[in-house]
């Protein structure tokens, strides 16, 4: 594990503590969790995906179908 340091002024520590503090945690729970929900992947909220939401093998053969049907390339070609 690293450790790092932050500076931010006393306005802004004081809300984070208040943050913390109404959350029954410290102030390094808290942003290790604020972290985590930033760094999350993006869910898209969409009806035809939400119904592979958990069947991701079947979504990846579709999508798979979907570009060598249209003739995409798996791979982006190197710049020139």
């Amino acid at each position: 594990m690293t450790t790092i340091q932050l500076q931010v002024d006393d306005q802004l520590l004081d809300r984070v503590q208040a943050i913390a503090a109404a959350r029954h945690c410290s102030v390094q729970e808290l942003l290790v969790e604020m972290l985590k929900l930033l760094t999350k992947p993006e869910v898209v909220n969409d009806s035809i995906t939400g119904m592979f939401a958990d069947e991701p093998e079947a979504m990846d053969q579709m999508i798979e179908a979907i570009a060598r049907d249209r003739g995409w390339q798996s791979t982006p070609e190197p710049c020139e």
